[in-house]
């Protein structure tokens, strides 16, 4: 049986559902996080917008810890399969779809350089997270040229890379979509990426001038509905069980009350 890659892909040979190719701009996101849970429900639903015209979502995986599964997604041309069963419109659904909106996966604790070289791009938009409920927590740590440990030290530590290379202004700002399930997960997120500043003593204008943009641009909270992604294989069986649900703030995410996905354009 032939791999996953772009060339098997192009082949137009494979039973599954493939987003087509459109000419919208590109919107770059950040993922840091390489789970199924992730991988079968955001970047699903970027998929679904991308095959749907509504967006042209790139995304750059980061593994969240030193072990993870960059390499086997590089080694697909970053494709996986996630098959869908649940309910839509009151019928009941099942089909197969070939990921293909991401387009490279990287380990920070290796190559730091290409994380860096990916925060600090213009075109970077979103930056979607789930690190687990414990995840988001105030470790100390100093700032070094190595990959922190912790997420919202690595959180500051990119913040502080791309404010040095593009400033601190409304259009170098990023929006932060953490699925974290915590509560309020987006405020406690930047109130520990603040603290990270602080005690790094990093300069008032990062810290202060327009510090929604600087520190950031916006954390947004995100209530996620019940969803199960899991399968045999970590790559090409992640499999969606349940009804897709969606809320919280939606005025800046990718996602409507509905679960249904919403136009973005790149800014």
């Amino acid at each position: 049986m032939p791999g996953l890659n772009r060339k098997t892909l192009s082949s137009a040979r494979l039973n599954a559902d493939v987003a087509a190719p459109n000419s919208l701009p590109e919107v770059r996101i950040l993922q840091i996080g390489d789970g199924n849970f992730l991988r079968a429900f955001a970047d699903w639903m970027v998929d679904v917008a991308n095959g749907a015209g509504l967006m042209n979502g790139r995304i750059t995986i980061a593994q969240p810890l030193n072990m993870g599964i960059a390499g086997k997604l590089n080694e697909q041309d970053g494709l996986y399969t996630v098959l869908l069963r649940g309910v839509q419109d009151g019928k009941e659904v099942k089909s197969k779809r070939i990921i293909s909106c991401v387009r490279d996966s990287l380990n920070p604790y290796t190559d730091r350089a290409a994380l860096l070289a990916c925060v600090s791009d213009p075109a970077l938009r979103f930056v979607v997270s789930n690190t687990t409920e414990a995840g988001i927590a105030y470790v100390k740590e100093d700032l070094t040229a190595e990959c922190p440990q912790s997420f919202p030290a690595k959180v500051a530590a990119l913040l502080w890379a791309r404010f040095q290379v593009l400033g601190g202004t409304a259009k170098t700002g990023l929006v932060f979509l953490p699925c974290e399930l915590i509560e309020a997960n987006g405020t406690k997120l930047r109130s520990f990426v603040l603290q990270h500043a602080k005690a790094w003593k990093l300069p008032k204008a990062f810290v202060t001038s327009r510090a929604s943009r600087s520190i950031g641009g916006s954390f947004r909270g995100r209530g996620l509905g019940c969803l199960v992604a899991d399968g045999p294989d970590p790559l090409d069986q992640s499999e969606n069980t349940a009804r897709l649900e969606a809320g919280d703030q939606d005025d800046d995410g990718a996602i409507n009350h509905e679960g249904q996905p919403r136009a973005l354009a790149a800014q």
